[in-house]
């Protein structure tokens, strides 16, 4: 699944699993979803982290993968990407990847 146009939105602190969970626009699709991407701008509308943080865009990242995401894609331009997966197990129930 890609992100595109994700809209812009105000969060003041990190959401936690359950917010994303939650979600009305994704919330509900995380668990079905193998590879996820999105930019780092997309990141901070669903997440609230702070591109400032390295710490915070990890964490923001693993609340994808705990909401059942297989392989999670976030592009940061002149910085590079963020890959992550999940358990090895997850992984494993997509076997064209």
């Amino acid at each position: 699944m890609d992100l595109n146009g994700v809209p812009e939105t105000s969060h003041s602190t990190l959401r936690t699993v359950d917010d994303l969970k939650g979600d009305k626009v994704i919330g509900a699709a995380l668990s079905h979803v193998d590879i996820l991407h999105m930019n780092e701008e997309e990141l901070v509308f669903l997440t609230g982290c702070e591109l400032e943080k390295e710490d915070a865009i990890q964490e923001a990242c693993s609340l994808f993968l705990k909401n059942g995401v297989a392989i999670l894609a976030v592009t940061r331009g002149s910085k590079g990407s963020i890959l992550m997966s999940n358990t090895p197990e997850r992984f494993s129930k997509s076997p064209q990847l």
